[in-house]
């Protein structure tokens, strides 16, 4: 019996010897073959590309984005008007009339009557354009328009100087 135990056994070895040759068969067949062609392969390619790009967004100049942006600073606005930091001069622009001495906040003031007043004169320049006016006639409109808006307490700038305007809108 000793015998038919000893066939199986080596039969199993057989068998695993033979499927651990087929492993290393195919694990090291599975190498990248680099082919070289003798002459070089020409295709030729045709290409179609679409280029979409993304809606163009209103320029930095026209009336909605000026509105717009003048509607987002004008609590700030307000605010350094009732702090009579500034006032609505006759020429249709803001003017910084008080100093602060904190420097954080001179520059944000600066930053804010700066903004209003450039997208006050693109306003004006749009106007004029459009009216077939000279910008200092429109300039010289809005300012009466900014400073009959003016709320009682604020400064405006008169014939004769900076002034608290006197009596209120309503």
């Amino acid at each position: 019996m000793g015998g038919t135990k000893d066939i199986k056994n080596i039969k199993v070895k057989i068998l695993f010897g033979s499927l651990a040759l087929v492993q290393v068969l195919i694990t090291s067949s599975c190498r990248s073959v680099h082919m070289v062609p003798q002459k070089p392969v020409l295709y030729d390619v045709n290409v179609s590309v679409d280029v979409k790009s993304p809606p163009m967004q209103q320029p930095y100049y026209s009336y909605g984005s000026i509105q717009e942006r003048r509607r987002m600073r004008m609590g700030q606005v307000q605010s350094l008007k009732n702090s009579r930091i500034i006032g609505e001069g006759k020429d249709g622009y803001l003017h910084i009339l008080k100093s602060p001495e904190d420097e954080e906040y001179r520059d944000y003031v600066h930053k804010i009557v700066d903004g209003e007043n450039r997208d006050r004169q693109i306003l004006y320049n749009l106007e004029a354009k459009k009216n077939g006016k000279e910008i200092s006639q429109v300039e010289k409109e809005y300012g009466q328009k900014w400073q009959s808006r003016a709320f009682k307490g604020e400064l405006i700038e008169g014939e004769e100087g900076w002034q608290t305007k006197n009596e209120d809108l309503f």
